[in-house]
């Protein structure tokens, strides 16, 4: 019996390691949460304008912008890409010595992304193409002109979810405009520009 007993308590301990392996839940492997969809959401910020004219003439000037944001992500393994389309109002102006006011209106883009998720939280960079639109005044004959100047943008930033459905984000951009020609009653000139902005945005995931 005492044999008996010390083979059934051999078996009994080769058998645990067998059965607490069982036990032991398994290491998920990969980012647990997955970005892969379309989003809608708002963006608000601040940018800075610097622009030059055909003269040599230069006007910096900043203000607040705000607007809308959609698009749509894929994931493989922890690697996120997507497009998104976007457009803002924008709030920023300045009058020159010679009594021109020049604004920047609106902006928008077409950019695609690019980023690496941890988990709920994804670092990325974005480029595409621009287009902004800009108003001149000359207060003394109240003429104005106004165009739509195209160029490039390039940007990065992070983003988290907060809740299951809804990610925040902080990100910097630059764009840079091509020439636009303007004439206020006096002469033609062209007028080229750069925008820098610090946005901050709230998405909607579907």
């Amino acid at each position: 019996m005492k044999t008996s007993l010390i083979a059934g308590l051999l078996l009994a301990s080769l058998a645990m390691p067998a059965f607490a392996a069982d036990d032991i839940p398994s290491i998920p492997t990969g980012p647990a949460y997955d970005w892969s969809g379309g989003y809608v959401g708002a963006i608000a910020g601040y940018g800075w304008v610097e622009g030059t004219d055909s003269f040599g003439n230069s006007s910096d000037f900043d203000g607040f912008l705000g607007g809308l944001h959609f698009g749509y992500n894929m994931q493989a393994d922890q690697f996120v890409f997507g497009a998104e389309l976007d457009a803002s109002l924008v709030d920023a102006s300045v009058t020159s010595v010679f009594n021109i006011t020049t604004s920047t209106d609106w902006i928008g883009t077409a950019r695609v992304r690019a980023g690496y998720a941890f988990d709920r939280a994804l670092l990325f960079a974005t480029a595409g193409v621009s287009l902004g639109g800009l108003e001149m005044v000359r207060r003394t004959t109240n003429v104005s002109d106004s165009n739509t100047h195209v160029g490039w943008v390039v940007g990065a930033g992070v983003e988290a979810f907060v809740t299951e459905n809804i990610s925040a984000r902080l990100e910097y951009q630059h764009h840079d405009f091509g020439d636009e020609t303007y004439n206020l009653g006096a002469a033609n000139f062209q007028v080229d520009g750069k925008i820098d902005l610090v946005r901050f945005g709230v998405s909607y995931h579907f």
